[in-house]
C-alpha cells in the first residue's frame, strides 16, 4: 500500500456524516483500506438532545502500520472517553484550533452510555 500523496492530489471530496450514539460501538466515518485517500477530520461534535446527562467515547481504530507511521501501531485509542456531557450542551471534540487525519484503515468509532440521546456529526475532507 503506497502512502497518498497529499501534494499532488487528483480529487478532493468534502463530507458530512451525523448518527446517534448507542450503548454499542458503531463506526461514524471510516478511511477504507487502500482507498489512497487521507480523510482531515474538520469537526466533530456530540449534541446531548435530552435533559439527561449521558457518557459519550469517542475512540479511534488504527487498523494498520504503514511505512508512512513506522512508530504508529494498530489498535484502539481513546480519543474521549467516558465524558460525561450535560442535558442539552454539546462538546465540539475536533474543529479549527485542533484537526486530524484518518490515514488508509482508520476509523473514528463513538458509543454513549444510554441510547437516542447523542448526535454526534463530522464534517472532513478526503484528498486523494
Amino acid at each position: 500500500m503506497a502512502a497518498p500523496n497529499s501534494v499532488l492530489t487528483s480529487i478532493i471530496i468534502n463530507g458530512t456524516e451525523a448518527r446517534q450514539a448507542t450503548v454499542s460501538a458503531a463506526t461514524l466515518v471510516s478511511n477504507p483500506a487502500a482507498s489512497n485517500r487521507i480523510y482531515k477530520i474538520d469537526n466533530l461534535m456530540a449534541t446531548n438532545r435530552s435533559e439527561i446527562p449521558t457518557d459519550i467515547t469517542f475512540n479511534l481504530v488504527r487498523s494498520i502500520t504503514t511505512a508512512t507511521l513506522p512508530t504508529s501501531t494498530a489498535g484502539t485509542f481513546d480519543m474521549l472517553r467516558t465524558a460525561t456531557l450535560p442535558g442539552y450542551t454539546f462538546i465540539n471534540l475536533i474543529g479549527k484550533d485542533l484537526q486530524m487525519a484518518l490515514q488508509e484503515g482508520d476509523r473514528i468509532d463513538i458509543f454513549a452510555s444510554r441510547n437516542s440521546s447523542i448526535d454526534v456529526t463530522v464534517c472532513y475532507t478526503a484528498i486523494g
